[in-house]
Formats: C-alpha cells, sequence, structure tokens
C-alpha cells in the first residue's frame, strides 16, 4: 500500500511475516516490553476489508470545539507518555490530562481521570488547563 498512511507494522503484515518482524524489532526498540507484542497482535488488523471510502483524512489541524482532551499515564507501557504528550500537541486545542502512575488506561487506576473525562463527555467542557492526577494505588 504506497503512500498508505497506516502505521509501518500494519503495513508490514500486508508484505508477509519477515517485515512484521522487522517491525516487531523497531518496536522493541521504542517499547522493548509490548513492542513486539504488539506488533503482531494489532497486525491482525490488517485482515480488516480495507480503508472506508468515507473515513476522515485531515485536515488534523482543524479547530474542535470543545478541543479534544487526551488521557495518558506517565509510565505506560504501550503508549509511552512522550508520545502520547505529542499527541496532544498535534490536535488543534488538545489538552492532556496524565496520570502518574503505572500500566495502561488510567480511567480505571485514578479518580481524578475519571472525573475529568466524565466532565468532559457530560458538559462538552473541557478543563481549563492540563490536568496532573495521581493513581489511587500504586503497583509497588
Amino acid at each position: 500500500m504506497a503512500g498508505s498512511r497506516r502505521p509501518d507494522h500494519l503495513r508490514a503484515r500486508d508484505r508477509g511475516a519477515a517485515a512484521t518482524e522487522r517491525a516487531a524489532r523497531r518496536r522493541a526498540a521504542v517499547a522493548p516490553h509490548f513492542g513486539p507484542y504488539y506488533a503482531w497482535y494489532v497486525g491482525q488488523c490488517a485482515a480488516w476489508p480495507g480503508p472506508a471510502p468515507d473515513r476522515y483524512l485531515g485536515p488534523w489541524r482543524r479547530a474542535a470545539r470543545p478541543g479534544g482532551l487526551v488521557v495518558g499515564m506517565r509510565y505506560d507501557p504501550v503508549a509511552d507518555y512522550a508520545g502520547v504528550a505529542r499527541f496532544a500537541r498535534l490536535i488543534d486545542g488538545g489538552l492532556l490530562t496524565v496520570t502518574d502512575g503505572r500500566g495502561h488506561l488510567s480511567l480505571g487506576q485514578s479518580d481524578c481521570a475519571r472525573l475529568a473525562v466524565s466532565a468532559y463527555l457530560v458538559t462538552a467542557r473541557r478543563p481549563a488547563d492540563a490536568i496532573a492526577c495521581t493513581a489511587d494505588r500504586q503497583p509497588f
């Protein structure tokens, strides 16, 4: 799929197992514990019947109201903090809510994050400033 916007690990699946293995090694450099697993796991999506003709292709800098709320964990083994923060900056009006904790998915680990997301979804208003939450429990 030349010129595809699909991530490299999905394009790799289109080209076969050897290409997927190379994508898994690249992801291992970024996320050693989950990178290879994720490259193979998400590759299942490559069998999806193809792009929808009405899919949104951008522009990604379109002003959104009330603006996007991006939620992440500080020590997420799947979606690293730097990537989540970069994603929040890419969205016009993006605002980052980060939980200082470990694991994936902060909503089940922080009442602060859960309340911020709930308020955003119910009122369609996002907080004025980025929110720093703490995890309700730490694993260690």
